[in-house]
């Protein structure tokens, strides 16, 4: 049977709209919607959406988000350090591993033309000069001081680098600014293990 609406019934609907509206008003008139809050993970507000500085942190997603946020995964910050750089100076694998597969450059260089190859030769990181080395990385990049990378894992007597760059095509016959080619490095040094590597590949 239809429910024909009574004076009474038509009264406190008009009374239910003036409330409704009276509660809703301010929300809708601010442009805001009644919604449930957020879960949590869900605010993407970063605190420092600084790449190098995530980089530095070995902040995969706040690296993830920065360059979201379009900083180029080369962007350098403001210490002219490249993020790339900075993950391989702290010899965070992954950190190197991430930019790289976000199109950073394996060859950027720092102020003081460091890359990161340079700087895992000195700390003798041979997985993160691989990792590098198998995205392109030049083993013949010079820094301010003419020294390759190549050189730089013979003074700091990092055989594992050495036998990665040689295997990659690092120059033997380079010299730095005195004139000395690596197989000289080596053997002022009385370093065998990396004279071996050397001459077997013919330096």
């Amino acid at each position: 049977m239809h429910d024909e609406m009574t004076p009474r019934k038509s009264l406190f609907r008009h009374a239910g709209l003036i409330l409704a509206a009276a509660l809703l008003g301010p929300a809708l008139l601010a442009g805001t919607a009644v919604r449930a809050e957020d879960p949590p993970g869900m605010n993407m507000q970063l605190a420092n959406n600084d790449l190098v500085d995530a980089a530095r942190d070995g902040d995969l997603n706040g690296i993830h988000l920065a360059v979201m946020r379009g900083l180029s995964p080369d962007d350098s910050g403001s210490g002219d350090i490249p993020a790339i750089v900075v993950g391989a100076d702290k010899g965070n694998l992954e950190v190197v591993k991430y930019l790289l597969s976000l199109g950073a450059h394996p060859d950027n260089k720092d102020k003081d033309s460091r890359t990161a190859l340079s700087v895992v030769a000195q700390s003798g990181r041979a997985d993160i000069a691989a990792a590098l080395l198998d995205k392109g990385a030049n083993p013949n990049l010079t820094a301010e001081n003419k020294d390759t990378p190549l050189m730089i894992a013979i003074r700091a007597h990092r055989t594992a680098v050495v036998k990665l760059l040689v295997d990659h095509g690092a120059d033997l016959e380079d010299t730095d600014v005195t004139g000395r080619t690596p197989l000289d490095m080596a053997e002022e040094r009385h370093y065998e293990d990396i004279l071996n590597i050397l001459r077997q590949a013919g330096g």
